[in-house]
């Protein structure tokens, strides 16, 4: 094991549902992490201090299907 991972800690945030495809995380300057999920067009915003998740649905361009 390398010692820099010895003390890290995982944390799993319940986000998306069984029609979700989510990927691509990154973690903002005010320590949020985002991620996307592609197939619902919603945006994941995480507090990781108090797991608070706040879901941003994506609006469509007219005649656009979902994940377009």
């Amino acid at each position: 094991m390398e010692p820099a991972l010895a003390g890290a800690t995982i944390t799993e945030w319940p986000i998306g549902d069984i029609f979700s495809q989510v990927h691509d995380m990154l973690v903002g300057r005010n320590g949020h992490v985002y991620v996307a999920d592609n197939i619902q067009d919603r945006l994941y915003e995480v507090d990781p201090r108090t797991d608070q998740v706040t879901v941003y649905r994506i609006p469509h361009r007219p005649g656009e299907k979902n994940g377009g």
